[in-house]
């Protein structure tokens, strides 16, 4: 409402006078925040420096926010791939063999030509190796570790990683030959010496290495053995005495060799053929 004073000149009400201060208060507040900066948002090469500081420092769960930030913000950036790598490794640092092979996984079928994928393949090898607890257990990891290898050593016959690659191959045959070896002697154990032969050969066929073979040999000779098949028994016992002089399972072939050319066991039960912890009291593993 409009008011004339005393002047005769024209006045604003209580309303119009509340509404010019609202106004008036809202423009003061639009200009302090027009005035007001905003935190600038880190750079992607920021992001990365902050990351590796932590890295340096063993704090790889600190460290991967920092890379993450620059996948989210900075996806074609230059650090881009690098901050890729780093989450993946850092997980793997860390010990998180599961979530590391996740990231590592991506990171192979984003950029299967990186320069870096010899490293990838040997953490993913590590990874899948350390997954494996007891040689009574699943194998598949094991499986998988070796495929890695392979493949290392075979695409990157020359890279740092490759010489370590096939060291550690020797181990992950040995632990799979000894999950092998777990299966057959639990079918040897059980007088199930068909069953434990197959494996056993199985084991000769897939893990011909030093320390396996001889061993394996010895307890084929033994599975002929008690299935009074001699021949075959005097065949795998005599490998292992000619072709491993210095195997500790030397000894043992000899004494079964000694036996089955003296006839020692041609007068006893067919009982004390069929259960090994009988013959150990003759002397035999």
């Amino acid at each position: 409402m409009v008011r004339l004073n005393r002047l005769g000149r024209r006045t604003m009400g209580t309303a119009q006078w509340n509404r010019v201060w609202v106004l008036l208060i809202a423009i003061a507040l639009v200009g302090g925040c027009a005035t007001r900066k905003e935190p600038a948002e880190p750079t992607a090469e920021q992001s990365y420096l902050t990351g590796m500081e932590k890295f340096d420092k063993k704090n790889y769960r600190d460290a991967i926010p920092y890379y993450q930030r620059i996948l989210e913000n900075y996806p074609f950036s230059f650090y881009a791939i690098q901050a890729e790598l780093k989450i993946a490794e850092s997980y793997f640092l860390d010990k998180k063999y599961v979530e590391a092979l996740v990231h590592l996984h991506g990171f192979q079928e984003l950029h299967p030509t990186n320069e870096n994928i010899p490293y990838v393949l040997w953490m993913k090898a590590v990874c899948y190796s350390e997954q494996f607890r007891t040689i009574d257990r699943d194998v598949s990891a094991m499986d998988s570790s070796k495929r890695e290898l392979v493949e290392l050593t075979t695409r990157f016959p020359g890279s740092p990683y490759a010489q370590e690659a096939n060291e550690m191959l020797l181990k992950v045959n040995g632990r799979l030959a000894e999950a092998d070896f777990y299966v057959a002697h639990f079918y040897y154990r059980d007088a199930d010496y068909y069953a434990a032969l197959r494996r056993f050969q199985r084991i000769l066929d897939k893990y011909p290495i030093e320390g396996v073979v001889d061993r394996t040999l010895y307890c084929m000779g033994k599975c002929y053995f008690f299935l009074r098949e001699d021949p075959k028994a005097k065949e795998a016992f005599s490998s292992v005495v000619h072709r491993y002089p210095d195997s500790p399972y030397r000894s043992k072939a000899e004494a079964f060799l000694r036996d089955l050319e003296g006839g020692r066991f041609t007068r006893v039960s067919r009982f004390f053929r069929a259960k090994e912890r009988v013959v150990y009291l003759f002397g035999y593993e």
